[in-house]
């Protein structure tokens, strides 16, 4: 693969790993085909002729793109290693010379396009760093996220397994080999390609611009007054508290220096019932109310002063974590809320709920702990149906983010797990009982275990209100509640568990394997973490018996995989 010289870019022949200085300038440009792509739609290419490793933005493997260089850096430390994790992805880079320079480039025109490309649909594309692969086709993006479970699941399936405790490495067993592009099934897609999400969350900047984090700037906010893959009502939501904020002269949150008001603005909305939740989160204590603009609703925050720099008073002094004045105990400290609500009420005819959160947390995320959450409008939750139960979501209830194929899921997961009547279920990082309500029917008992205290207060209410009498909902981490679960209720017959990104770990999984029920179903939303745990259970005497992606984000590189293990019984165990 040779460079096309353009103008202005790189003309000399000297090798790229002997150069002194980087070969190119920002701004310059080179003709390159991409030879692989890997997360976020971020390919790579190698320059023969100069000996350069480079990634390119927003490609498709096997295009020939013209590609504006953004920086180059030489070959060593964590560069060294991405170009090291590109060479074990892409067996045509074990052969190259190693480059002296690893560099970065966006794709300003795509010369010999594939097949596979389409256009975006969203006017963000690009800047936003949400659906990074909408310039692909949708059967291109389900085929990939199949490949990719392929991969991850390939480390572990079909090769010698590690020992279980207890076990001499002469003692292992030997996962049998799996044909897994038999084994994992194609994806199923999501019934909407765009508006399935039930949950939007946008953040508000210094300027008190409303929209989403710019990629790799923190402090840089992306203005969308359009979003995809949210409802338009849910859009719609977002832009009405932009422009009401704008008008106000309400001040945003400034990271940097910890001063300002509004941070962030979660907008949810139950895709059955339609009910809608508008929650705004802020920085305590309440601003002083400011004089909205005498002509204008253009953006004033000139106001307010942002930092100690510009401050013309004792209000915009950053405060202090330590010395935060006591966090507000009535809406009626919350500026503008009557015309805020007043308007929302107007423009959304499923408004349900208008939430006030004062938290005093410097970190860029919403929580709940520690701060204080008031009802500014209606009640505090919304409802929402799936596999025929009601489920009650509020503010920091975790929900799986696409109900439709939410409801996939549970299905899913109560066909693996094929419970008898008499059979007891575990229930691993339960949440509301998403999985336990549903399956209950099923079994004799469902136990819930989930460390987030309030989830498991909001499971045994949607039991409760469903008429669930046979689930049980026990608080805490699953590695220390695991012993007093099987002391209480016994042994399980099955076990389900839909562990975060991170997966259930070593500890957890050596517990389940050391327990021997019958059957384990892996609700995953990371392939590469179900992998790490696949390859800790299989020793205890596991097959892995399915392998189902389903797809709950199109336009990402998320694939939520539901694994079905079936016990032989010829593992070792403790």
């Amino acid at each position: 693969m040779n460079v096309e010289q353009l103008p202005g870019s790189y003309t000399g022949g000297r090798p790229a790993h002997v150069a002194s200085q980087p070969i190119f300038e920002p701004g310059q440009q080179v003709t390159a085909t991409i030879l692989a792509v890997g997360p976020g739609g971020v390919g790579v290419a190698y320059l023969e002729s100069v000996a350069l490793g480079l990634e390119v933005e927003k490609v498709l493997p096997g295009e020939k793109v013209q590609a504006e260089i953004l920086w180059l850096r030489p070959l060593r430390g964590p560069y060294r290693r991405t170009w090291q994790a590109w060479q074990q992805r892409v067996p045509a880079l074990a052969a190259v010379a190693t480059p002296g320079w690893f560099g970065r480039a966006q794709a300003v025109g795509v010369l010999e396009p594939v097949q596979a490309r389409q256009s975006p649909a969203c006017p963000h594309f690009g800047a936003c760093g949400g659906c990074s692969w909408q310039h692909a086709r949708y059967e291109v993006q389900l085929e990939r996220k199949r490949q990719t479970v392929i991969a991850a699941l390939g480390r572990v399936v079909g090769k010698a397994s590690p020992p279980a405790p207890g076990q001499t490495a002469s003692g292992a067993t030997q996962t049998p080999l799996v044909d897994l592009n038999q084994l994992v099934e194609p994806v199923i897609p999501s019934p909407r390609q765009w508006g399935y999400r039930n949950k939007l969350e946008f953040t508000f900047d210094a300027q008190a611009n409303l929209g989403f984090h710019t990629p790799g700037r923190y402090w840089e906010i992306l203005p969308a007054p359009q979003c995809r893959i949210g409802s338009e009502e849910m859009v719609a939501a977002a832009r009405l508290v932009s422009g009401w904020a704008k008008e106000k002269g309400l001040p945003g949150y400034d990271q940097r220096n910890s001063t300002g008001f509004l941070r962030h603005l979660v907008v949810r909305q139950a895709q059955a019932t339609g009910e809608l939740m508008v929650a705004l989160e802020t920085f305590p204590p309440p601003p002083p109310t400011p004089q909205p603009p005498a002509q204008s609703p253009e953006p004033a925050g000139e106001l307010l002063p942002q930092s100690p720099e510009s401050a013309s008073g004792p209000s915009s002094a950053p405060p202090q974590l330590a010395s935060l004045p006591e966090l507000p105990d009535s809406p009626a400290a919350f500026p503008y809320a009557g015309e805020l609500v007043a308007r929302l009420k107007a423009a959304l005819p499923h408004l349900t709920s208008v939430l006030w959160l004062c938290n005093p947390s410097p970190s860029d995320v919403v929580k709940v702990e520690n701060g204080r959450l008031l009802v500014l409008y209606g009640r505090p939750y919304i409802e929402e149906k799936l596999a025929g139960l009601t489920f009650r979501i509020e503010l920091p209830t975790f929900f799986q983010t696409n109900t439709a194929q939410a409801e996939t899921l549970v299905r899913l997961a109560r066909e693996a797990a094929a419970p008898n009547p008499s059979d007891l279920l575990f229930d691993l990082y339960c949440g509301v009982g998403t999985f336990s309500l549903p399956l209950a029917s099923a079994c004799r008992q469902v136990v819930g275990i989930e460390i987030v205290a309030a989830a498991v207060a909001a499971a045994q209410a949607n039991a409760e209100r469903n008429g669930v009498g046979n689930a049980a909902f026990l608080a805490g981490d699953t590695r220390r509640v695991w012993d007093q679960a099987v002391a209480t209720f016994g042994g399980p017959d099955v076990v389900l568990l839909d562990p975060p990104r991170s997966g259930a770990g070593g500890k957890v999984i050596r517990r389940i394997g050391r327990t021997s029920p019958r059957r384990v179903v892996y609700v995953s939303c990371n392939p590469q973490t179900l992998a790490d745990d696949l390859a800790e259970l299989l020793p205890f005497g596991y097959r892995l018996a399915r392998v189902q992606p389903v797809d709950l984000f199109p336009h990402t590189d998320h694939v939520e995989t539901v694994a079905m293990l079936e016990r032989t019984g010829q593992g070792g165990k403790e």
